[in-house]
């Protein structure tokens, strides 16, 4: 995914995913990188229930 400047403050993903049917819950992990060396991960665990 790339950002330009004006946008980029507003940006924002979205994603889809099927989970296994003895799930009790969903952890998320997530990542991103810019051109100027910054960078961030982040990881929740059991962000939330699953149904």
């Amino acid at each position: 995914m790339r950002l330009d400047r004006e946008r980029g403050a507003f940006a924002a993903w979205e994603a889809s995913f099927t989970v296994p049917r003895d799930a009790g819950f969903v952890s998320l992990r997530a990542s991103a990188a810019e051109d100027r060396g910054g960078s961030v991960k982040r990881e929740i665990i059991r962000a939330a229930g699953a149904e």
